[in-house]
């Protein structure tokens, strides 16, 4: 009976032993090594030549992701941006069984050893950084890039600072046709797409849109495609109502309030003149602040040299009227300056008929004109 349990025992220790090493064998078996990775990349090389491009037509997938907008050059009229870039094809070299590489899925390659399309955007390309390339196995590619670059973008001054400029810029594969190449916007990637984008301190971006277009060039017979991007900003006032708007209406219904002031009163040109001097004072600091590069005049601007024209009017009224108050006359016998009491009432009728007058126009100017200036650019968001 003893050698009967004594077998038992023996068989049930090598079906142990035989399951642990069937499972040790399949834990070391499913995890792809090194090495082999190592000669699939052989593999895969050994007859690739990078110089030739995939079958032709090679469908080329493309999208761009807007990581960050570094600043608006408003003197040189230069975006700076930051962006990410990946861009997908197939490779039928690059085709492999996974089964035959213990299951190796995908592997990372390098741009020096593969083919890789020649898609640029068509602008100043500052830093050009390959991330990642890698293929799986059904020989589909995937490169990865950072790019910094800068694009042409003049803002439309006439609406500053509630100015919205658009900013363009297109991607093309050089030396490539439709024959060769097709460039597609991706459908599993946004082509154009902000949702790793930061925030700007200084301007706001409304869009980031992309279009795939045809192009024929007039040399060629052969078909060219683009992607053209366009970049929507806004300018971000940061207080500008408070700090230079409010100001300068103010200021201009100041002047208006002149003609309110007793036309006997002499000191009524002292306000006007100082008036005039501040206008001119906020109308020199705004030129200061504003870009010299652009296109259109701001409309604070226009606005700014209408309230000059309406404070120097002012002044030259306020002095015409008070000499009509005071009335005036000439002394024969001394040439001395003598007032005449007999004319001194009607002057000084005339004299205010003259300023109401003046304060009526101005009124209606300054609704009409100074409404239609400022309220002359898109509302700020």
């Amino acid at each position: 009976m003893a050698p009967q349990l004594q077998d038992i025992f023996v068989a049930k220790v090598l079906l142990v032993l035989m399951m642990c090493l069937s499972f040790h064998g399949r834990v070391v078996g499913g995890a792809p090594s090194h090495s082999d990775k190592s000669r699939l990349l052989v593999e895969l090389l050994r007859s690739y030549d990078k110089r030739m491009y995939p079958e032709s037509p090679v469908n080329v997938t493309y999208s761009m992701s807007l990581q960050r907008l570094e600043r608006l050059d408003e003197t040189t009229n230069l975006l700076y941006i930051s962006a990410l870039e990946v861009t997908e094809w197939s490779d039928s070299r690059l085709v492999w069984d996974p089964a035959s590489f213990n299951g190796v899925p995908h592997i990372p390659l390098s741009p020096d050893h593969v083919w890789t399309p020649n898609v640029k955007p068509d602008l100043k390309i500052l830093d050009d950084e390959t991330v990642q390339i890698g293929t799986m196995s059904d020989g589909k590619v995937h490169q990865t890039k950072l790019l910094r670059l800068a694009l042409s973008c003049t803002p439309d001054l006439a609406n500053y600072p509630y100015d919205s400029p658009s900013c363009k810029f297109k991607v093309e594969d050089l030396g490539y046709s439709t024959e060769d190449i097709n460039l597609y916007i991706s459908e599993i990637r946004s082509g154009a797409d902000l949702n790793a984008y930061e925030m700007n301190a200084l301007w706001r971006t409304n869009s980031f849109n992309a279009v795939r277009k045809e192009i024929k060039y007039a040399c060629c017979e052969e078909v060219y495609e683009t992607i053209n991007y366009s970049i929507n900003l806004s300018r971000k006032p940061n207080g500008f109502a408070v700090r230079v708007l409010a100001p300068a209406v103010l200021t201009s219904l100041l002047v208006l309030f002149c003609f309110l002031i007793p036309p006997s009163c002499g000191e009524r040109s002292v306000v006007c003149s100082v008036l005039l001097v501040a206008t001119i004072i906020q109308m020199v600091s705004f030129n200061l602040s504003v870009p010299m590069v652009g296109g259109g005049t701001p409309f604070l601007g226009v606005f700014f040299c209408f309230s000059v024209f309406m404070a120097f009017f002012a002044t030259v009224v306020s002095v015409a009227s008070l000499n009509l108050a005071r009335g005036f006359g000439v002394d024969a016998k001394d040439g001395g300056v003598r007032t005449v009491d007999s004319s001194k009432t009607t002057m000084l009728k005339i004299a205010r008929f003259i300023d109401v007058m003046c304060f009526v126009v101005f009124i209606l100017v300054f609704a009409i004109a100074g409404g239609t200036i400022l309220n002359n650019h898109p509302t700020p968001k």
